[in-house]
């Protein structure tokens, strides 16, 4: 093991290696960076799609295409230009991949999408592989295995959502009013 002394001097100088001289650690990790820039290029973190409302007791609040009261999440672009949401993910546990793959949709500024949570994958594109917990879980928005966004909610009751308040922007709560697809409201408190 090294000391931070010594790990601190290995960033610039080379380190001696039995006959030979290992490049100091500086060298390597800029080398691997440009490296790894060539072969997959630049990455630029997309901002302003985020998750905006939950539901995982939908009872009557709105049907599905099929005409089932599933559980919910909208997402929404808070931003000024239009996102390809083609590849970014959902899933509802920190296990390594996205469970839900959005198909290619060009989500518009200030547009929401409805994902069901239903398990019923044949009932259209729109519709994740998992189901929410209505005890409560996470849910997380991924890019690859990059987390763009995620939040945890509480316990819900049948037709209570949870969201973003003001909408897009705000500090997740309890819902006066279920609006999915529609922007958040929370003229009284629930």
């Amino acid at each position: 093991f090294y000391s931070n002394a010594q790990f601190e001097n290995a960033m610039d100088t080379h380190i001696p290696s039995g006959p030979y001289l290992l490049p100091a650690l500086g060298t390597f990790i800029r080398n691997r960076d440009d490296y790894l820039r060539s072969e997959i290029g630049e990455w630029t973190p997309v901002e302003n799609l985020v998750l905006n409302e939950i539901m995982a007791a939908n009872a009557s609040t709105i049907p599905d295409n099929m005409g089932d009261y599933e559980d919910w999440i909208e997402v929404l672009n808070t931003g000024d230009a239009t996102i390809e949401l083609g590849g970014f993910g959902i899933t509802d546990h920190h296990d390594g991949g996205a469970h839900f793959i959005f198909p290619s949709y060009s989500l518009l500024p200030d547009e929401r999408v409805i994902i069901w949570c239903d398990e019923e994958m044949g009932e259209g594109d729109w519709h994740a592989p998992f189901k929410l917990d209505r005890d409560g879980e996470d849910v997380i928005l991924l890019d690859g295995a990059t987390v763009i966004d995620q939040v945890t909610f509480p316990a819900l009751v049948d037709d209570q959502s949870w969201g973003r308040w003001p909408d897009g922007t705000g500090a997740w709560q309890r819902l006066s009013l279920a609006t999915p697809g529609a922007e958040n409201d929370n003229s009284t408190i629930p």
